[in-house]
């Protein structure tokens, strides 16, 4: 009897999520931990993202200036993660240098505050992200 406590209080000392941290790296291992999720606990799992920071990288869909948010431009990037899961960033942010430097179709890194998301289909594969730019570069492969 004592040993099943002991290993439930070892397990949930080890047991770790993926929003844990101040910052929240959006890679792989956090595709492939999102994937292995039902579909209904998908949403639930990104409303616990609400107002952290985030950190991505993606493709370059478009630039345009639209006004959201308090801000002047957003930037939409596309990134695929494990199995069939895709996120749409809409990145919004007021410097117009910054959106001078960027093109379509170029990988960018960005990091900046998760404001909300949709899920775009049924299956919760894909979801629309939207982000309040911090800071970000493009990538040159």
């Amino acid at each position: 009897m004592k040993l099943k406590y002991l290993i439930s209080i070892i397990l949930l000392c080890f047991n770790t999520n993926i929003y844990s941290s101040d910052e929240l790296v959006i890679d792989t291992r956090f595709f492939r931990e999102f994937y292995t999720l039902h579909d209904l606990k998908k949403s639930e799992y990104l409303d616990k993202l609400q107002d952290k920071i985030v950190i991505a990288r993606g493709n370059i869909k478009s630039v345009i200036e639209k006004e959201y948010l308090k801000r002047k431009y957003r930037i939409t990037v596309e990134q695929s993660g494990f199995g069939k899961i895709k996120f749409i960033y809409h990145i919004y942010l007021n410097n117009k240098n910054t959106i001078d430097l960027l093109t379509e179709n170029s990988f960018f890194e960005f990091k900046g505050q998760f404001i909300g998301h949709t899920s775009v289909d049924t299956k919760h594969s894909i979801y629309i992200i939207d982000i309040i730019y911090m800071d970000g570069s493009t990538i040159i492969k």
